[in-house]
């Protein structure tokens, strides 16, 4: 995954050779990641670095342009495109493990979490009003403010500093939302 990452390669070089490896190993890589079904990914509820790594490849690439857009990059937004909902399904998976269960993985959780909620503040915004519909009237206003402590101080970027803060403000958010 370090290599991946650009840690130990300059990958730029393939592109100034004209050497298409580089381009036809992450055409595959992409292909293998879109063979696999959303029911198969829902599957395994603890999967939240591979989420992570997903989203953030979305974000980064997709929505903030970081590299040129290849055919296998325009077709793995395609495909996350005409299956937009399954962000939003894993997305509450991953809010009702953090909720509803006891776990000791909320680290790992938090960073897939935010990448998600940045991916699609739409989407978010749906999630968000769906939760708070589904609690009782009086305590909405009380979910619409851990909400707005989860967001607290979170900026629109996945820097190390914003997932650690976004990672104690889910910390937050747990234990108020399950104050009653």
């Amino acid at each position: 995954m370090t290599a991946i990452g650009g840690n130990y390669v300059n990958f730029g070089v393939f592109e100034l050779y004209g050497d298409k490896a580089l381009d036809d190993a992450l055409d595959i890589a992409f292909k293998m990641i879109l063979s696999i079904p959303a029911v198969d990914l829902l599957a395994y509820r603890k999967c939240a670095s591979a989420i992570d790594n997903l989203a953030t490849f979305y974000f980064d690439h997709i929505m903030m342009g970081e590299s040129p857009a290849s055919p296998a990059l325009l077709s793995f937004a395609k495909h996350i495109s005409d299956c937009a909902d399954i962000f939003l399904d894993i997305l509450k998976t991953m809010f009702e493990i953090v909720l509803y269960e006891d776990n000791s993985s909320q680290w790992g959780l938090s960073r897939a979490i935010l990448s998600l909620i940045l991916i699609s503040e739409e989407m978010y915004t749906k999630f968000k009003t769906e939760i708070v519909a589904s609690q009782p009237v009086d305590q909405q206003q009380r979910l619409f403010h851990c909400f707005d402590i989860l967001m607290e101080g979170v900026t629109l970027d996945l820097e190390s500093a914003n997932r650690d803060r976004f990672t104690r403000n889910l910390g937050k958010f747990r234990k108020e939302f399950r104050e009653k």
